[in-house]
């Protein structure tokens, strides 16, 4: 059987999606200038190490474990929205439905980084399961929501978090 979720770019996302796992449910008590200075840092960092990933073949036909509950997605979405405040919100550009608008599409930091956390978070918890084939797909599943999905918030995210600490200071 294939270990890829073994190799050393596997391992270094691991090691990264957990430090953001881990921020992300701690920020509790952070201010906004560390919120900031932390995520525009670790965000970049995150999409390079998810980037990098070699997309390894589904093993299973089963589908992988999703652990992170609605109550738990939203906790981590209103601490951070708590944080931001009225700086939670920015216009997304390059939102898809942007093209069949004609207003300008609010969107929010917390949310899309929720969005970030959900993802990896049960990538995360079927890695501690620690079979070789729940692995395997967990993985496969959380690349192909980075990119179709989950890559883009953080993207949006990291651009509207360096127009509050480098832009509007």
């Amino acid at each position: 059987m294939e270990t890829s979720n073994y190799t050393k770019e596997n391992l270094e996302f691991l090691t990264v999606a957990s430090e953001t796992c881990k921020f992300l449910e701690q920020v509790k008590n952070k201010s906004q200038e560390d919120l900031l200075a932390v995520l525009t840092k670790l965000l970049p960092f995150l999409y390079f190490k998810t980037a990098v990933v070699p997309m390894p073949e589904v093993i299973s036909d089963e589908e992988t474990e999703h652990i992170v509950s609605e109550v738990d997605y939203e906790n981590i979405r209103n601490q951070i929205a708590d944080i931001l405040g009225e700086n939670d919100d920015f216009l997304d550009t390059m939102d898809d439905n942007m093209r069949y608008s004609d207003v300008p599409l609010v969107a929010t930091i917390s949310e899309n980084l929720a969005d970030v956390y959900q993802n990896l978070k049960d990538y995360i918890f079927c890695c501690q399961i620690g079979n070789d084939e729940v692995m395997n797909d967990a993985l496969v599943n959380c690349l192909v929501e980075f990119k179709n999905y989950w890559g883009d918030k953080l993207l949006a995210a990291l651009r509207a978090l360096h127009q509050l600490r480098f832009v509007n200071d």
